[in-house]
């Protein structure tokens, strides 16, 4: 299977194949226009407990959401290509306040490093203390 397809993080338990998700608007519109995929277009998801799974973007409506007259994006999930790796070993990275872009980045390299908490700590020295807002936003880049 293709390495380079992109991943996606599905907040959802319980992956299995055949299972159909309903996208979110942003799961949409990053799959769509960011990442420029079409109908049919392969993504590998994953949601950190089932493995990875081979999906096809599809559109319309899906067996979930009949009643819903509206046309969505949905994933179906073809097959399992990777089983879920546990390891005992719990990597966390205390992350003290940096510069809005590097924060950015540590915890960008921090997740595609496997470590599984990044702990903001606040500092005598530090550039700034993290908000709400940043908070949120550095979830959503770890997501990525």
């Amino acid at each position: 299977f293709n390495k380079r397809l992109p991943r996606l993080f599905i907040d959802q338990p319980a992956l299995a194949e055949s299972d159909q998700i309903i996208l979110s608007p942003d799961q949409t519109n990053y799959l769509t226009k960011v990442l420029r995929l079409k109908e049919g277009g392969s993504v590998k998801v994953f949601n950190g407990c089932d493995g990875e799974f081979a999906c096809t973007l599809c559109s319309g409506q899906s067996k979930l959401s009949r009643q819903n007259k509206n046309k969505h994006w949905f994933l179906i999930l073809n097959n399992k290509i990777k089983a879920q790796t546990n390891s005992d070993h719990k990597i966390i990275l205390a992350l003290g306040p940096l510069k809005k872009p590097m924060t950015k980045l540590a915890v960008e390299k921090a997740t595609e490093l496997g470590v599984t908490t990044i702990q903001p700590i606040s500092l005598d020295h530090g550039q700034h203390d993290l908000t709400d807002d940043d908070i949120h936003k550095l979830k959503v880049v770890a997501i990525e």
